[in-house]
């Protein structure tokens, strides 16, 4: 047991911890004899505890899940009285539908990481369930899109780096679910047929993946979230400010927390011209 924290989301040293327990843990199966009660009483006692304790706070991809879940598989399934080549569908299917009942890491990864989840936003007033609120808030806002990002969970989103949260939303997508918090953490629009910047940036098909990170990164630059930030009081036109920013808004207008953008270089306010 133990978790491998990473502030950075790099989860090498756990990947490779994970890797060592999973061989051990196979070859323990495959040297030694095991009834089917046995074998299973292993895998239900043993290896889904030892696994899957990191992994709500430390989760690792799904093609990692993948390969642990095949490496041990593989030799427990012959002692469950099972071929080790069966369908993957029949393999974690459960019991009362005819299936070996097996889990698979990633779902159960998924699903006490949604627990947690849960648990801590259910607790606003604790310390952990502000920071997690904090941290949906900013997340929502670093992105800059007008839909709750753990609810509208098969909307793309602008390049981000890695984040938890991407990983919970990640399994939202694969269970076809979503996660609906009291409070939406996203910013209203200010006025009729007021639009979010980067929903326009999302759903045009003409920008790359560098370009939407450029201007993703001048709209924070600007503390802009949506049209309005960045036009007249009448909407009718872009201010002259925005094209360039040579200095950035007064901190008294804001409506958002202020971010702490360093200033884009020159190539990503031209696509940010561009762009307007």
């Amino acid at each position: 047991l133990g978790c491998y924290i990473s502030p950075a989301k790099c989860d090498a040293t756990l990947w490779k911890v994970m890797l060592l327990k999973n061989q051990e843990l196979a070859e323990l199966v495959e040297t030694n004899f095991f009834t089917r009660q046995e074998a299973r009483t292993l895998y239900t006692s043993v290896y889904l505890p030892s696994m899957t304790y990191p992994l709500p706070i430390t989760p690792l991809s799904q093609e990692q899940c993948n390969k642990l879940d095949a490496r041990f598989l593989r030799a427990l399934l012959p002692r469950c009285g099972y071929n080790r080549n069966m369908a993957r569908a029949v393999r974690y299917a459960p019991y009362h539908v005819g299936g070996a009942g097996f889990k698979q890491l990633f779902v159960e990864q998924g699903a006490q990481l949604l627990q947690q989840m849960y648990k801590f936003l259910n607790s606003p007033r604790s310390q952990i369930g502000q920071m997690l609120q904090i941290t949906l808030s900013w997340t929502q806002a670093f992105l800059g899109i007008s839909r709750p990002i753990l609810e509208e969970v098969h909307n793309p989103l602008p390049p981000v780096g890695p984040s938890i949260l991407l990983d919970m939303r990640l399994f939202l997508q694969h269970i076809d679910g979503k996660l609906v918090t009291a409070s939406p953490y996203t910013s209203p629009i200010l006025r009729q047929n007021d639009r979010h910047i980067m929903d326009i940036v999302m759903q045009s098909q003409q920008w790359n993946r560098r370009q939407i990170i450029q201007i993703n990164s001048c709209r924070r630059y600007i503390q802009a979230q949506t049209i309005a930030d960045i036009a007249n009081s009448l909407g009718t036109r872009i201010v002259a400010w925005a094209y360039a920013a040579q200095q950035q808004p007064d901190p008294q207008t804001i409506r958002i927390s202020l971010f702490h953008q360093q200033r884009p270089g020159q190539m990503a306010w031209r696509t940010w011209r561009k762009f307007l």
